[in-house]
C-alpha cells in the first residue's frame, strides 16, 4: 500500500514510480495506491486521482497495468491489479 496524502503531485509521481517499480520486482500481483488529501486543497486532490489515472493508463508502467479500480470509501484509492 502506498499513502500519497500530503504530497505535491511531483512528489507523489516519484514515490508511486518507486513504489511500482518494488512492487513488480517483489511480484506483487495486486497493490493499493491512497491518493489522500493533496496539497493544499480539493484542488491537489484532483490533481492526485488524476494524476494516479493518468501514469497507470499512459506511463511508463501502462503495460504493466492490468486493470484498476476506485477502492471502497472506506479503504481509499485505487486498486491496481499487475500483470506477471
Amino acid at each position: 500500500q502506498l499513502d500519497l496524502g500530503g504530497l505535491t503531485q511531483a512528489e507523489a509521481k516519484a514515490q508511486f514510480e518507486t513504489f511500482l517499480t518494488a512492487s513488480l520486482g517483489k511480484g506483487f500481483r495486486c497493490v493499493q495506491v491512497v491518493q489522500g488529501r493533496g496539497l493544499p486543497a480539493k484542488e491537489q486532490l484532483q490533481a492526485l486521482k488524476d494524476g494516479v489515472q493518468t501514469w497507470l493508463t499512459r506511463g511508463r508502467f501502462a503495460k504493466r497495468v492490468l486493470a484498476f479500480t476506485s477502492a471502497r470509501p472506506l479503504d481509499g484509492g485505487v486498486f491496481i491489479l499487475l500483470r506477471k
